[in-house]
Parts: C-alpha cells; sequence; structure tokens
C-alpha cells in the first residue's frame, strides 16, 4: 500500500510569535546588505539596517525572551531559560546599537531643522558613523551577520537559525495552561512597574524618566510581541473623565493595534480606554525625555565644537528647548495624573485579576 504522506505538525502558537520577528531581523539584514547606495549614510550597512526596520523585530525579541524567562511553566527548564536569557541579550545587544544609530540621526536632524552652525551638524554626522560602525561590528561579533575570521565560511550559521533550531525543540505549553501563566506574568508585571516607578528620581534624564518610561513601554511591548494573548475590549466603558486619553491621535496609534488572536489562543481581554491611556502615558513621557536629550546634546555639540560663542542653545531651540528641571516636572505631573489620580496601571491589574 502507498504511504499516507505526513502533514507538517501545526507551528504552536507561542513558537510562532518568536519565529516572525526572527524572520522580520533576517529579511532587515537582507535589506541592508544589498543596498545600492555607494555614498551617504545608505552606504553604511548599521544605517541601512535601521531604515530597513532592523530595530522593532529584536525589540519584539527581547520583550518575548523576557516574558517566557518569568513565566512559571513546569514544562521549561533550566537549559530553556539559559536559551531565553541568551536570545533576550543578544537581541538587546542589537536592538541597543541601533538605537544609538537612531539617536544620532535624529539629533543630526534636529541640528540641521534648527540651523545650527555647520560644526555642530558634522559633529553630529560624525556620532552618527560612528554608530554604524559600532553596530556593524556587533553584528559579526555576535554572529548575525559572517565576518572574515570564519574558519569554515561554508558552515556558518547565523545566529538567527541558530535560535530558530533551538526554539523549534522546546516543548510549548498549551494554550490553558499559557493563559494561566501570561495573566500571572502580566499582573505581576503592572504591579512591579506601578511601585518602581514611583521610587525613581525624575530629575534624572536616564536613571529616572527615560526609566520611567522604558518601565510603562515595557506592557505595550509585552502585549504585541506575545500577540494574540491579549485583546482589546472596544465595548468597555471609559472611566469619568477619561476623555483626554481618548484623543484620535491614541486611538489611532498604531502600536495600540493589537494582532489577532489564532484559533487556539486563549486571549486575555483589556478594556480599550486602559490600553489608550497606556499609550498617551508613553508618548507623552517619550517627548518629554526626547526634548530634555535634544537640547542636552545640541548644547553639548556647540560647546565641543565651539561654535556660536556667546549664543546659548535656547538661541536656536526656542519653545522646543527643555531643561531637565522642566521634563522632570511634566514627567512627575503625568505619573500623578495617570498613574494616580486615575490609577491606570492599578485598573489594567484589576482587569486582569478579573480574568484568572
Amino acid at each position: 500500500m502507498p504511504r499516507t504522506p505526513k502533514t507538517e505538525t501545526a507551528i504552536p502558537s507561542p513558537l510562532s510569535r518568536f519565529l516572525g520577528p526572527l524572520d522580520a531581523f533576517r529579511q532587515s539584514l537582507g535589506k541592508a546588505a544589498a543596498r545600492e547606495a555607494d555614498h551617504g549614510p545608505d552606504a553604511l550597512f548599521g544605517h541601512a539596517l535601521y531604515t530597513a526596520g532592523g530595530r522593532t523585530p529584536v525589540f519584539m525579541l527581547q520583550g518575548l525572551a523576557r516574558i517566557f524567562r518569568k513565566l512559571d511553566l513546569d514544562d521549561l527548564n533550566t537549559a530553556d531559560a539559559e536559551l531565553f536569557d541568551r536570545l533576550r541579550l543578544e537581541a538587546k545587544i542589537v536592538e541597543d546599537v541601533l538605537g544609538q544609530i537612531d539617536y544620532w540621526w535624529v539629533v543630526g536632524q534636529k541640528a540641521a531643522a534648527y540651523k545650527l552652525p555647520r560644526p555642530v551638524l558634522a559633529w553630529a554626522a560624525q556620532r552618527h558613523v560612528e554608530a554604524c560602525g559600532v553596530a556593524a561590528t556587533w553584528l559579526e561579533a555576535r554572529e548575525w551577520t559572517p565576518h572574515r575570521y570564519l574558519s569554515e565560511p561554508a558552515a556558518f550559521e547565523p545566529r538567527a537559525d541558530r535560535f530558530e533550531r533551538r526554539l523549534r525543540k522546546l516543548d510549548w505549553p498549551s494554550p490553558k495552561r499559557l493563559r494561566k501563566a501570561w495573566a500571572e506574568f502580566l499582573l505581576e508585571t503592572l504591579t512591579d512597574v506601578d511601585a518602581t516607578v514611583d521610587t525613581l528620581d525624575l530629575t534624572k534624564l536616564e536613571e529616572g524618566l527615560h526609566e520611567a518610561r522604558r518601565q510603562v513601554r515595557w506592557i505595550s511591548v509585552y502585549a504585541s510581541a506575545l500577540g494574540g494573548q491579549l485583546v482589546l475590549d472596544a465595548e468597555a466603558p471609559a472611566p469619568p473623565g477619561w476623555e483626554v486619553y481618548l484623543t484620535p491621535e491614541s486611538v489611532g496609534n498604531p502600536f495600540n493595534r493589537l494582532p489577532e488572536p489564532g484559533p487556539d489562543d486563549r486571549p486575555l481581554h483589556m478594556p480599550a480606554p486602559l490600553f489608550y491611556a497606556l499609550s498617551h502615558l508613553i508618548d507623552r513621557l517619550g517627548r518629554l525625555k526626547d526634548q530634555a536629550q535634544w537640547t542636552h546634546i545640541l548644547a553639548q555639540g556647540l560647546e565641543d565644537t565651539g561654535s556660536a560663542k556667546g549664543r546659548s542653545i535656547e538661541s536656536f531651540l526656542g519653545d522646543a528647548a527643555m531643561t531637565p528641571e522642566g521634563a522632570a516636572a511634566g514627567a512627575a505631573q503625568l505619573v500623578s495624573d495617570v498613574l494616580r489620580r486615575d490609577r491606570l496601571l492599578a485598573r489594567m491589574a484589576e482587569a486582569i485579576e478579573a480574568q484568572r
């Protein structure tokens, strides 16, 4: 009798969440490698990878690794935990170096937009070139891309392929068990972030304001990365006085369009107005952080290049200038309004607790 051909085993939903960004990052690497520019920023591999969207996939991988490292799942053993730790670290390295490219590219754009002296533009451009070089070096060193010192070039297995091979061997949890562990993880995260933000000194740009934004932003990243495990309930009523969070800008934010659940997923539900308020908080903290950073770094550029002596950075930026004190005051008011008065994270935690 003829043998019945084997059907391919369906990919578990959690595994598919990892494979998606891994493949997206491979595609970004391929686009960067195939660049045709022979001069300017686009000729640099690091910048080409940045413009090809390479940062978002590794950010998603970092979020997924953080989730699964902490999920309470008996099926995942010590070796599995080490895999997630390694994936988190490797994705963070790439995300950080691409973040530096983004940072210096934006600084250069701001310097040009506000007509700072040419030496400052050249100073920012040089830092951008250096960031691109660092990124290319790390990508080779961590073997996301091949390098000249490979002992057996033909046998080279890119890091993305290695991660995929190991991820496919894991014993992934059932939808029911994943839902329970995900609910516990999300509830703990919401509670911890709410408490942590209270301890931060918002007058410090990096350790305070920026860290506050990182903390709340991870919640949104987790929801997007583990797509299908959290859905927004658009029918849920908004709490009284919530209009400030329900602007077209917040409701239409692409980061608020979460992936649809698959046929086997058992998602948690979150009132959509709460998620829109989270988006509002992340966005407003980011604006304050960015303005304060631009003001500081462009002032540093004036000083380092000795340009426009006698002129302050405020004379160039005008109303766009932001002091650390001004950013801290704005951030403190946001935290007070959104997290304390309106109890955003506490409300989100209550919504998850009701579904456990």
